[in-house]
């Protein structure tokens, strides 16, 4: 059963200070994918499950890499079992990009 409109927000919050879970039916809709597509992208090493391997549960801040590896996937037609690799190299890049930029600001302000 998938679930519903109004029931998007976490169904397993045990405790107050804990990361609220989502079933894998209720990632897979947030993200707008099949639950197979979850259980492929688990297999792959691409995400990874909280709960057990029958019945999955995903913190839910495994949403934006879900929707950044379909964006990818989709978009720019790179195949799930090639998507580590690009998403490693994509890290990469905004490593680099923040050092770049903290060198760039510590450059104009010993200019002054």
């Amino acid at each position: 059963m998938s679930p519903t409109k109004t029931q998007i927000f976490p169904s397993h919050v045990t405790g107050i200070h804990e990361t609220p879970q989502l079933t894998l039916g209720e990632t897979a809709y947030l993200c707008g994918t099949s639950p197979e597509t979850i259980r492929t992208m688990v297999d792959l090493g691409l995400i990874s499950a909280v709960g057990g391997e029958l019945d999955p549960t995903f913190a839910i801040q495994v949403i934006p890499r879900v929707r950044r590896i379909l964006r990818l996937h989709h978009q720019v037609d790179i195949d799930l079992n090639s998507m580590e690799i690009v998403l490693d190299l994509l890290q990469r890049i905004e490593e680099l990009e923040s050092i770049l930029a903290r060198l760039t600001m510590t450059g104009r302000n010993s200019d002054t």
